[in-house]
């Protein structure tokens, strides 16, 4: 079995996927982020966001690139049956330093897997078991397995995680005494999918570019 270049892990549990890039890309990534535009766009937590289709802009190609090539090795390694995954929206976020800027839980429609690369430390990623109300059975006590239903992620800067876009996620507040800067990305199955009958695939899906 040869040496995987990732941290597969069991949240709740959902699988999720944990990479590693290398320095030079996050050093670059995130002089990028530092020079995008910034407005504060559908969530209330006072998070900014960028232009909402980076991977379309030459200087955030190595990252696309890096992106979509750990999704692909999640794809083959699993046996998922589509040819390619690809990157459909890539934006950067952009908590500024004792603001308490944050976002709110939220989920990504319309996709299948998504992403958050951190390009520096602080605080946490929140992530909320699909399933908590198994941990009440048929009564609900106050208190109750709160600890249990919410995972706070705190990786180290030049970290990817890849997760099913239906995991409801949000970040805690930023109180701390530098800005905080992630990138994130919405991943989908594109080409030939699954096998129907006579082994013909049950649908082949391409992408037109939105700008």
């Amino acid at each position: 079995m040869p040496n995987k270049n990732y941290t597969e892990k069991l949240w709740f549990p959902v699988r999720v996927w944990e990479f590693t890039s290398s320095s030079h890309l996050l050093r670059n990534s995130l002089f990028s982020a530092e020079k995008e535009e910034y407005r504060a766009y559908n969530l209330d937590g006072g998070v900014g966001t960028s232009y909402p289709h980076l991977e379309q802009r030459p200087m955030w190609t190595e990252l696309k690139m890096w992106i979509e090539q750990c999704a692909n090795e999640i794809l083959k390694d699993n046996k998922f049956l589509a040819e390619r995954m690809e990157i459909t929206s890539m934006w950067a976020n952009r908590a500024n330093k004792q603001t308490g800027h944050h976002h709110t839980p939220h989920r990504h429609p319309m996709s299948y897997w998504s992403c958050v690369y951190y390009l520096t430390g602080g605080t946490p990623t929140t992530f909320i078991d699909p399933l908590a109300q198994r941990e009440w059975a048929q009564l609900h006590l106050d208190g109750g397995p709160y600890s249990e239903t919410r995972y706070n992620y705190r990786p180290d800067p030049g970290t990817l995680l890849i997760f099913p876009s239906y995991l409801m996620h949000g970040s805690q507040p930023n109180d701390r005494m530098a800005d905080r800067f992630t990138v994130s990305a919405n991943l989908f199955p594109f080409g030939n999918q699954n096998l129907g009958a006579w082994d013909v695939p049950m649908m082949n899906l391409e992408r037109k570019e939105v700008r």
